[in-house]
Parts: C-alpha cells; sequence; structure tokens
C-alpha cells in the first residue's frame, strides 16, 4: 500500500476521487465544477481553448455515480472503459490550463463515499445503487493500469480517507 497523501498536491495536479466534503472545501475559489455530461462535451470538442471551465488548476466532475446507477453494472463498466477514462485520460494531456492538463488537476466528485470499498486484495470497488446490482472495480475503471500507484486522500490529519490520488494515469 502506498502512503496517504496528507498535502494538498491534489488540489492542483493529477487525476482524484473525491468523496468528503472537507475536501470540496478546499477547493473553494480555485476550481470549476462541470457535470459528466459538459465533461464529455468538452472532450467531444477537442477542449476548446477559452471555455471556462478549463482556465483552473482544479476541474471537479460531479454526477459520476447517478451515470453509472442508471446502468446495469457490465454496461456501466464498459462506458467507463469505453468513455469516461478515454476524456479522464486525454484531459491529463490536453485538456486543462498550461502545459495541456500536466498543470491541472481533475477530480471526480462522488457524493456517497460509502459505497467505495477498498478490497483485502487492493484495489477499489464502486458498490452499485441497487441492492444485488454489483460492484465495479472503480479504482481499475478511473486509474486503468496505473492502480497501484493510487495514494489515498487524507485532509487535515484524518485518519479516514476522503478520496484517492494519482499523479498520472496510464
Amino acid at each position: 500500500m502506498n502512503l496517504p497523501l496528507t498535502d494538498d498536491t491534489w488540489t492542483t495536479c493529477g487525476v482524484s476521487a473525491l468523496w468528503e466534503a472537507a475536501g470540496l472545501h478546499l477547493l473553494a475559489g480555485r476550481s470549476r465544477t462541470v457535470s459528466v455530461r459538459e465533461f464529455l462535451r468538452l472532450h467531444a470538442a477537442g477542449w476548446p481553448q477559452g471555455a471556462e471551465a478549463l482556465s483552473t488548476r482544479a476541474l471537479v466532475v460531479a454526477g459520476l455515480e447517478a451515470v453509472l446507477d442508471a446502468m446495469e453494472p457490465a454496461a456501466a463498466q464498459d462506458w467507463m472503459l469505453t468513455t469516461f477514462y478515454r476524456a479522464v485520460h486525454d484531459y491529463q494531456d490536453v485538456g486543462g490550463p498550461g502545459d495541456g492538463g500536466r498543470e491541472g488537476a481533475l477530480i471526480v466528485w462522488l457524493a456517497d463515499g460509502k459505497r467505495i470499498v477498498r478490497k483485502m486484495t487492493g484495489g477499489y470497488e464502486w458498490h452499485c445503487a441497487t441492492r444485488g446490482r454489483g460492484r465495479l472495480p472503480l479504482g481499475n475503471l478511473l486509474f486503468n493500469g496505473a492502480e497501484s500507484s493510487v495514494r489515498e486522500i487524507r485532509i487535515g490529519g484524518a485518519s479516514e480517507c476522503a478520496g484517492l490520488y494519482c499523479d498520472r494515469i496510464s
């Protein structure tokens, strides 16, 4: 297991999944929030220069859990790999301010952190909303081959995990 991230690096670079409100407080005034739909629209448009959402050091993408909950687990997993992951990967290369996405953080806001569970064998799962609907390998779907490099975000010396951070996905 990697050492937890206790500073605010995740607010200025890399890709993170965040579920604690204290983390949103740290982003106040220095981030923009867009829906999953708007994020995918920006991706489809090739990360247009001048887009307000892309002119900030931290772009927060909200609503992923609603998208995942609207689909059966197999369809959600396929959508994450073929659509959402590609947009996240492209953002880190060409989206965001400055030197492509290397000078900006992409933060996926997940409102219900209780549905994210660390597996005993490593990695993280998303528990689907409806009982019996299954689990998704969230760490693998969001961070892909870099899941083993993921660090837990700890805010303000807390012992509880507030999110997951990866400096660069593969």
